[in-house]
């Protein structure tokens, strides 16, 4: 379910206006990256690329999978979209970080941790329940 929600909030909220880069598990990179090959209703779809690939250094949304260890460069600096357990190292280096935290009470027990950690260190926390 919050495959589909990053989908929709990239194509109604966030594109074309940033430079998205999403961090998750590399089987969600790959379902995220299939819907978003049909993302406007199998009319058009949003163009993407997965971290370190050629089209990564060109493209405004970059998959980039928890696996691969590749991270961003400096060149990104605008939206980091969480959908791993953990907070990534590079999270300082973006405007606005989303976390994405599904419903199960795992998921919620490591939302929280990611929470006090940004808490504490001074950040800004703006709660969206979906």
């Amino acid at each position: 379910a919050e495959v589909l929600f990053v989908v929709k909030l990239i194509t109604k909220k966030l594109y074309p206006k940033h430079r998205i880069w999403v961090c998750a598990p590399q089987a969600v990179c790959e379902r995220l990256s299939a819907l978003l090959w049909t993302a406007n209703d199998n009319q058009s779809f949003i163009a993407h690329a997965l971290a370190g690939t050629p089209e990564a250094l060109h493209s405004t949304i970059v998959l980039g999978a928890v696996e691969s260890a590749i991270t961003p460069n400096e060149q990104w600096h605008d939206v980091l979209i969480n959908m791993s357990d953990t907070v990534p190292e590079y999270f300082s280096q973006f405007e606005r970080c989303v976390e994405m935290v599904a419903g199960d009470e795992n998921h919620k027990v490591l939302g929280r941790e990611r929470f006090r950690f940004y808490k504490e260190r001074g950040y800004t926390i703006t709660h969206h329940k979906i």
